[in-house]
C-alpha cells in the first residue's frame, strides 16, 4: 500500500504548488477520511480540505466533498479520491467476493482403496465460482447454494491411508481460501468370521506350532448345527474354520487348561466329578485314558490350572453340583496328580476368596 503523503502536483499549471497530505493512521477502518491539501504557490487560499468517504469493507463507493469553490480544488477533489482509495486499498466501484468458510464434511472419512465418491462441503459465503480443494488441488465442484458445495473425489485420491486437507477457494475480486478441515483415509477393518459353534470354554495353543489351534469345549446342550455336543473341537484361527473330527469326550466338557509344554490339554466335566485330558504329543488329539477323580460325587470343576513345569499335576477350584439353598457353592482348591489323585496336604475346605473378603490383597483364607 503506497501512502501519498506530501506529494505535489507539478504538471498542471492550475494545480502546481498544491500538495496532498494523508494521515495513514486515520485511513484504518470504515467511513470517510479527511485528506488535507496545502497551497504552496502563494496564489489563493492557504489550505483546503477534501473528504474522501471510503467504505473499507466493500472497498468502493467513495465520495468527495469540496470545501473551496475554485476549479483548482475541484480537480483536487478528484485527485483526493484516487489517492485516497489507493492508500486504503480500495477501488472506485464494484463489490468484492466474500471469503468462504467451511464447517463440516460429508462424509468425513473413507476406506483406502475404495471407489470414488461425491464429497459435500457445508459452510457459508460460497459463490458459483467457488472451488473445493483436495490437498490444495481443485476438484470438479458443483455449486448447490451459498452454504453448500459438492465435489467429485476420485478413487486415486483415496488410494493410500492418510489425511487430506479440504479447503474452499473463491476467486478475485476479494475472495480467498477458507481454513481447512481434515478428511481421513483409513485402513480396512479386520475381517471378522463368525462361527456357529456353542462353547463352554476356549483356549489357544501357542506352543504346538504350526498347529496353533483354538480349542473349544462344546457342551451337552449345544443346539443342532452349532457343533458336536460332548466334544473338544479345534478351530483354525488363520482360516476361520472349524477343524474336522472333533474328539468325543462324553459327560459335558467344561473348563480347559494347557500344560505349559503343550503336551496335554486338560478339561473338567459338568456331568462327572472328574478331570480328563487330551494328549497332543503326537501332533494329533488323542483322548488319554487317565481319569482324575475329584474325590466326592457331588464335586465339579469350577476352574483349573496345570502346575508350572509339572504337566501331570493340576490345581482345581471345585464347586458343589447341588448346593443347599443359602449355602456357597465353592468347595475349596485342591491339587491333584495323575495316577495318585488329590494330595493329602491340601485342606478339603480351602475356600478361595478372591472377590469378596480379600478383593484388595487377593489372598486365600482357609476355613
Amino acid at each position: 500500500m503506497q501512502e501519498p503523503r506530501g506529494q505535489t502536483v507539478k504538471n498542471d499549471p492550475e494545480l502546481r504548488g498544491l500538495s496532498l497530505s494523508v494521515d495513514k493512521c486515520r485511513l484504518q477502518g470504515n467511513g470517510p477520511r479527511p485528506i488535507l491539501f496545502r497551497d504552496t504557490s502563494g496564489r489563493g487560499c492557504s489550505e483546503a480540505k477534501i473528504k474522501a468517504g471510503i467504505d473499507m469493507k466493500i472497498q468502493g463507493q467513495a465520495r468527495t466533498e469540496r470545501k473551496h469553490s475554485s476549479l483548482r480544488y475541484a480537480a483536487l477533489a478528484i485527485l483526493a479520491l484516487v489517492w485516497g482509495l489507493s492508500a486504503c486499498g480500495g477501488s472506485s466501484s464494484g463489490n468484492n467476493n466474500p471469503v468462504p468458510t467451511i464447517s463440516t464434511l460429508s462424509p468425513d472419512h473413507a476406506t483406502f482403496g475404495g471407489p470414488g465418491f461425491t464429497l459435500t462441503v457445508n459452510g457459508s459465503d460460497f459463490i458459483s465460482s467457488s472451488k473445493v480443494n483436495w490437498n490444495n488441488s481443485a476438484r470438479q465442484t458443483t455449486f448447490v447454494n451459498s452454504g453448500q458445495l459438492t465435489a467429485s473425489i476420485s478413487a486415486g485420491d483415496i488410494a493410500a491411508v492418510g489425511n487430506a486437507q479440504i479447503t474452499v477457494s473463491t476467486p478475485t475480486p476479494g475472495g480467498g481460501t477458507s481454513s481447512s478441515l481434515v478428511f481421513a483415509i483409513i485402513g480396512a477393518g479386520p475381517n471378522i468370521t463368525i462361527l456357529n459353534l456353542s462353547t463352554a470354554d476356549l483356549i489357544y495353543d501357542a506352543v504346538n506350532t504350526p498347529n496353533n489351534w483354538i480349542y473349544a469345549s462344546v457342551p451337552a446342550n449345544a443346539p443342532p448345527g452349532s457343533g458336536s455336543a460332548h466334544t473338544i473341537t479345534a478351530i483354525n484361527p488363520a482360516a476361520g474354520t472349524v477343524m474336522p473330527s472333533p474328539i468325543d469326550v462324553i459327560d459335558d466338557p467344561s473348563r480347559l487348561a494347557f500344560a505349559d509344554d503343550g503336551e496335554f490339554l486338560y478339561f473338567g466335566l459338568n456331568q462327572a466329578p472328574s478331570v480328563r485330558r487330551l494328549d497332543l504329543s503326537s501332533g494329533t488329539l488323542v483322548l488319554d485314558p487317565a481319569i482324575i477323580s475329584l474325590g466326592d460325587p457331588g464335586l465339579r470343576v469350577e476352574t483349573l490350572k496345570v502346575l508350572q513345569y509339572a504337566p501331570n499335576s493340576i490345581a482345581v477350584a471345585r464347586k458343589l453340583s447341588n448346593p443347599l439353598p443359602g449355602n456357597p457353592r465353592n468347595a475349596g482348591v485342591a491339587i491333584y496328580d495323575v495316577g495318585t489323585g488329590m494330595r493329602p496336604t491340601t485342606p478339603s475346605r480351602a475356600v478361595l476368596q478372591t472377590s469378596f473378603n480379600c478383593a484388595r490383597i487377593r489372598r486365600c483364607y482357609l476355613v
